[in-house]
């Protein structure tokens, strides 16, 4: 129960007339048929009038439009995701990583282990039940955009001259954002065997190898009245609301 917090950003709708900067009113045109929710016409911010007992998502839809015309108005799509409270973050099960690659799509190995695949693994003190397993974690490598985690295991997906980088793994509750971050070092050299994935995780691997970046073109929403625009770029742009803490 209180102010929520968008993401991407608050609702904000400007006049697509330029230089008359009409005063904007907002208010729910559809979704809030239980009195759950309140939105303050003027600056658009929206408030949890009252808990939610059933978990999921539930959809908005908020207008924006001219307070000395209502027909000058546009509209956008709320989604406000209601989950179970959490009460710990993920945690890695280590504090600094070490693995050694020499051969892109095999798994790295972990020198510290008996040279067996490098594994990273976050438990989450939420998920007792399963012994800590939570199976919204997802695990990402910052620093270079040259390795990918797969079901846990480190991939290197392009060639690199041999030497030794210092990275981050991150691993991310993917419900709530909470994370956690330990130091990785992998070690790239050649002439090692390393250990790889039965076809199943190869295949993904593979797949991934081979996405390629394509330009996209937005076209806005034919429905938006050209007066009055929302912040963003497209009008039916969904925002995802995280009830508080």
């Amino acid at each position: 129960v209180g102010a929520l917090s968008l993401d991407p950003g608050p609702l904000y709708a400007i006049d697509g007339d330029v230089g008359l900067n009409e005063e904007i009113t907002y208010s729910f045109l559809g979704g809030n048929g239980g009195g759950l929710f309140q939105i303050n016409p003027s600056t658009g911010d929206i408030l949890m009038l009252k808990p939610v007992d059933v978990l999921g998502i539930i959809s908005l839809t908020v207008l924006a439009a001219q307070s000395t015309n209502l027909f000058q108005s546009s509209s956008t799509s709320l989604s406000i995701r209601v989950q179970v409270r959490s009460l710990h973050p993920p945690q890695l099960q280590r504090t600094q990583y070490r693995g050694v690659v020499s051969v892109v799509g095999s798994m790295a190995i972990d020198p510290e282990n008996k040279d067996q695949p490098l594994r990273f693994l976050a438990t989450d003190q939420d998920y007792t039940a399963t012994g800590g397993i939570n199976p919204d974690i997802t695990y990402s490598v910052k620093g270079s955009s040259d390795f990918s985690i797969i079901d846990g295991y480190l991939f290197m997906t392009k060639d690199l001259p041999e030497g030794t980088l210092s990275l981050q793994v991150v691993a991310v509750d993917s419900t709530n954002e909470e994370s956690d971050t330990a130091q990785l070092s992998v070690e790239v050299t050649s002439g090692l065997t390393t250990t790889s994935l039965p076809d199943s995780t190869t295949d993904r691997l593979t797949t991934a190898l081979q996405e390629t970046t394509e330009e996209t073109t937005s076209t806005p929403n034919p429905t938006t009245i050209s007066s009055l625009s929302p912040s963003v770029s497209d009008p039916t742009t969904e925002s995802t609301a995280h009830p508080p803490t």
